[in-house]
């Protein structure tokens, strides 16, 4: 009897407070972090979920700080080449379709990457998001 009159309690202060079983916020911001560029670029998951790098040599990048088996988490990668086109080298923990990464950007091009882990980061789904993009 106590749970069906907490829960109707809670249902009651939600309704007063404007809210039902959904939330739908008026905006979704993500934290952005420019990583700085070398031969091994480190991406801190716990910092941001957006992450941008303009390479000035190549590349081998590392996933760090992934949150708990269980959390889903997913982030975003910008890479911007420089006019002399650098190497990717990406974690063997990613699973590309075809288990095959895509190529790196082009000389001056700029390409996007999503990568998606549900596992503390045993696996990382990665995906190509647009390429050429500038």
């Amino acid at each position: 009897m106590t749970a069906t009159r907490n829960n109707a309690a809670v249902g009651a202060l939600l309704s007063t407070a404007g809210l039902d079983d959904s939330i739908k916020p008026k905006s979704y911001l993500e934290t952005y972090s420019a990583a700085t560029a070398g031969a091994t670029v480190t991406l801190d998951l716990s910092v941001a979920t957006s992450f941008s790098v303009t390479l000035d040599q190549n590349t081998t990048f590392v996933f760090s700080n992934p949150p708990a088996s269980g959390t889903a988490y997913s982030f975003t990668l910008v890479i911007t080449q420089p006019s002399s086109a650098k190497t990717i080298t990406w974690p063997s923990s990613v699973d590309w379709a075809a288990a095959t990464a895509p190529d790196a950007p082009g000389a001056s091009e700029v390409n996007a990457y999503g990568f998606l882990t549900r596992d503390a980061g045993t696996t990382y789904y990665g995906f190509l998001g647009g390429a050429a993009l500038g």
